[in-house]
């Protein structure tokens, strides 16, 4: 992006200066031609008349060189307000493109840092994490994948004011207990605790959520 505006900045002063190069000619040009053209009528007693009349174009090639160089000079200034007018928008665009990739990214995280169990797209969200390495914030996610797989099934009837104890000693699955109980220890240990979270433990708790998950879910034919 930044060799693109500078190309065209680049193109946009050598206009100008072609431009101006061609006014200072012309100018230079027109000087030498007055001077040229000028008559001096010396009279008798000493006097003397100048005619610093611009000779004007005497035939249509002259005239058609004057007009052609009038053009040239307006299309180049023209030229480059119009590329200056594609670097603003350029720059404005892009600007607008950064602006909201931050808010997408923005949203992404607080999607990932919410605590409902309701506001999260769980496979998308744990293999963004795990592919950051940030397995503290995967287990939490299984943790809670758990929970709103329970309460979908009405095992438990999740609440955001209850606590994990709660729901171990509320879950109506005694098959089931053993299992959650690694989940919710795996879970306090990493996000409260000082665990330390690494890929052999977000497998394993991993496996003890999918394998919840999978005894709530009713078998469908």
């Amino acid at each position: 992006m930044k060799k693109v505006l500078l190309l065209l900045f680049a193109v946009c002063f050598s206009f100008l200066f072609c431009a101006c190069g061609d006014e200072a000619e012309k100018t230079t040009k027109s000087e030498y031609e007055q001077i040229l053209d000028t008559r001096i009528d010396y009279s008798p007693d000493g006097s003397f008349y100048q005619d610093t009349k611009q000779k004007e174009p005497s035939n249509f090639i002259e005239t058609l060189g004057y007009y052609w160089t009038v053009f040239i000079r307006y299309a180049a200034y023209i030229l480059v307000v119009f590329l200056l007018v594609v670097i603003a928008y350029v720059v404005v665009r892009q600007v607008s493109v950064s602006h909201n990739m931050k808010n997408e990214k923005n949203k992404e995280e607080v999607d990932i840092n919410s605590n409902s169990i309701f506001k999260h797209n769980y496979k998308k969200e744990i293999d963004l994490l795990v592919s950051k390495q940030d397995y503290k914030g995967a287990i939490r996610l299984l943790y809670l994948y758990t929970l709103h797989s329970m309460n979908e099934n009405n095992a438990v009837k999740w609440s955001e004011s209850k606590t994990p104890v709660e729901y171990y000693y509320e879950l109506n699955r005694p098959a089931l207990k053993h299992v959650f109980f690694r989940v919710t220890s795996a879970f306090l240990g990493v996000v409260y605790g000082d665990t330390q979270a690494d890929a052999e433990l977000f497998s394993q708790v991993s496996e003890d959520a999918h394998a919840i998950v999978k005894c709530l879910t009713p078998v469908t034919k």
